[in-house]
């Protein structure tokens, strides 16, 4: 069954969505860093795309019958929302060093601001879900 595209909401696994654009973004955006950088810079923030995506895709795995896993998946979605302020720190480093283009920024920065909206999201509701779990 299809929905009216102005009627359609946000998925609840958005989250997944938007990690995977961070992380090929990141990529693609990247290649065009100086070359003598990959081995610092450029790999960091790949590394810590990646991790982002890593992380809530390891906390969207566990499926908690108990206060302890749901701990576990908290943990994986809250260290994806820390890796997200980590890389926020790298895109004002890059854009200091290599001037990068607005556009391109405001596109980056919106990718990393969206995933740490998604993934509170998830953690605020995930907190009212499992709260009854033994």
């Amino acid at each position: 069954m299809s929905v009216i595209k102005s009627k359609r909401g946000e998925s609840g696994m958005e989250f997944l969505a938007t990690a995977r654009k961070l992380r090929l973004y990141t990529v693609r955006k990247t290649k065009d860093f100086p070359k003598r950088l990959i081995s610092t810079f450029t790999s960091r923030m790949i590394n810590t795309a990646y991790q982002i995506s890593d992380e809530v895709k390891l906390g969207n795995s566990i499926y908690p019958l108990n206060q302890e896993e749901a701990q576990v998946r908290r943990n994986h979605l809250m260290k994806a929302v820390g890796l997200c302020y980590v890389f926020s720190d790298y895109l004002d480093d890059a854009q200091e060093l290599f001037g990068i283009d607005m556009k391109v920024m405001e596109e980056w920065a919106g990718l990393v601001s969206d995933e740490i909206r998604l993934v509170n999201a998830l953690i605020k509701k995930d907190r009212e879900r499992y709260k009854n779990l033994p």
